[in-house]
């Protein structure tokens, strides 16, 4: 091993960002004394052009205005004491994140990614991690030789692949590790993670609408925050984007987010594509207009649509925050594992990782 630790996190959404913060965190306890610096240095890569994963936020703009959602994930809720209690107290308390609706349900403020990009801005500044964004990770190698990880990304920006030699290493994501086309591992690297990753993990579907009005469907005082939809309808659940906390709207327009059941993007979808937009939309919409129960919902002013095939893990694997590879240093989370979830990541998730580290 370097004099100086390595570490590569792969994936800047809540999983990887809480990762790699609680690894600073923990590491710099270790060092020797007042004076002394840490000797560890973390690098987070993303495939996208910025951090958040599914908080990130979507922007539209027509007729010049630009109007922003957070189309993946509508809100966060928190599923542990411990996230309770800790990330997400302190992020309430510093404005990053707040209640929504009744019940447990959280976003952040002014975005949903806002609590991503705190974290991402605070690794930076404590001069122990660097984010890279818009990198695709492609494969990671275990020497056994040198007991190092070879992570290998290729960049958005101009195709040329980063070669990163690693003393530890956090995945982030479930495609990284099981038999897909996005996989980093080996089989025979992934079936030495305890506990065992199974083989298949189903993720279900989601088709989303971004709607925007010129004039409100609603005023203020009867204005839902989160509608669902009837049974046997096509859709799941309408967020109106606008009744979130901190969401500032300089052009007086009502937005709204209304996705899509599993089933309906399971018949539209081919791959990560619709098999015809148009008609997606329409049906999408007409469900919407349907549960709204305004006639002005048929005819939004700005009508967009987001389609992605692992929108949400179906399966989970129970009883456990994180799987390791302790003797080759590496580490696995993410919301796939029955403690956590999206926003809802802790310590938990990190301590074998920094432990084997």
């Amino acid at each position: 091993m370097s004099a100086s630790l390595k570490i590569g996190v792969v994936g800047a959404g809540v999983s990887g960002l809480t990762c790699a913060t609680t690894l600073v965190r923990l590491l710099c306890k270790k060092k020797k004394g007042p004076g002394h610096k840490a000797n560890f240095h973390i690098v987070v890569l993303e495939w996208g052009r910025g951090v958040g994963g599914r908080t990130a936020q979507r922007r539209v703009r027509k007729d010049g205005v630009e109007y922003k959602f957070d189309h993946a994930a509508p809100y966060f809720t928190a599923k542990t004491d411990a996230f309770r209690t800790g990330l997400l107290a302190d992020w309430i308390a510093n404005g990053l994140a707040a209640p929504f609706g009744d019940g447990d349900a959280y976003v952040g403020t002014p975005s949903n990614h806002a609590p991503c990009k705190a974290m991402s801005a605070a690794l930076e500044a404590s001069g122990y991690a660097e984010m890279r964004l818009g990198r695709h990770a492609k494969s990671a190698v275990y020497n056994d030789d040198e007991g190092t990880w070879r992570l290998t990304a290729t960049r958005r920006s101009d195709g040329l692949d980063e070669v990163l030699e690693l003393d530890a290493l956090c995945l982030s994501d479930k495609l990284l590790v099981l038999p897909n086309e996005y996989a980093v591992l080996s089989p025979d690297d992934a079936a030495r993670l305890l506990p065992p990753i199974p083989q298949h993990l189903g993720s279900r579907g989601c088709v989303v609408l971004l709607l925007a009005y010129r004039q409100p469907l609603f005023d203020d005082s009867s204005r839902p925050r989160v509608l669902t939809g009837r049974p046997g309808s096509v859709l799941d659940v309408a967020v109106c984007e606008s009744a979130k906390p901190g969401r500032g709207n300089d052009n007086d327009a009502e937005l709204w987010t209304v996705r899509s059941t599993a089933s309906f993007a399971e018949r539209h979808l081919i791959g990560e594509s619709l098999r015809d937009e148009t008609a997606a939309k329409e049906e999408l919409l007409g469900a919407f207009s349907a549960v709204v129960g305004v006639e002005s919902a048929s005819s939004p002013h700005v009508f967009e649509v987001f389609a992605w095939d692992h929108s949400q893990p179906v399966d989970m694997i129970s009883g456990a925050s994180c799987s390791l590879d302790a003797d080759r240093r590496l580490g696995v989370c993410g919301d796939f594992y029955g403690v956590g979830g999206v926003g809802g990541d802790d310590d938990d998730d990190v301590h074998g990782v920094e432990a084997s580290a």
